[in-house]
């Protein structure tokens, strides 16, 4: 048998190389740690960005669907109003009719068509709107004018008569 050769010597130095050995696996295990708290931290911080992000756009949504509400709303206003304008303009026409307006004028106000010794005949020719006069049968014009306030009078008469006569 061959006796293994035992090697000494003076100078050990096998305590520090288990130090070095026992660092080195502890800077491995702390290096694992570091590896998995920072996964963990990308981890988490990709989780709250990507809800943040959602929630932000769930709340742009929200928005949009608020503001697609109010125009609905407005538009329904819109029609209803619409729908009142037309129910006035019915009314109004209604009541603007000539006919309707005769009948009223009849029945309620007891107003009748004006006899031919009722009416009253205007001589517009040649003059100007703001000298017309009222001429009756037996009437003539006054060659030296009228006072101011009988000139008024009968032109506001005048003029309410030539309304009227359009009316019909």
């Amino acid at each position: 048998m061959v006796i293994a050769e035992k090697k000494y010597s003076y100078d050990d130095n096998s305590y520090l190389n288990e130090d070095i050995q026992n660092n080195t696996k502890k800077a491995k295990r702390t290096n694992k740690k570091k590896k998995r708290t920072l996964k963990l931290m990308s981890a988490v911080f990709w989780v709250v960005f990507i809800t943040s992000a959602l929630i932000f756009i769930l709340l742009r949504y929200t928005t949009i669907t608020e503001a697609e509400y109010r125009i609905h709303s407005l538009k329904k206003e819109i029609k209803e109003l619409e729908n009142q304008l037309q129910d006035i303009k019915v009314t109004y026409d209604s009541l603007t009719r000539s006919d309707i307006i005769e009948e009223i004028a009849i029945k309620k106000a007891n107003m009748q068509y004006p006899k031919y010794d009722q009416m009253v005949f205007l001589d517009i020719e040649n003059k100007d709107d703001t000298e017309l006069t009222v001429l009756g049968e037996d009437d003539s014009i006054d060659e030296q004018g009228l006072k101011e306030e009988k000139k008024l009078f009968t032109y506001l008469k005048a003029s309410i008569k030539k309304l009227y006569s359009l009316l019909d």
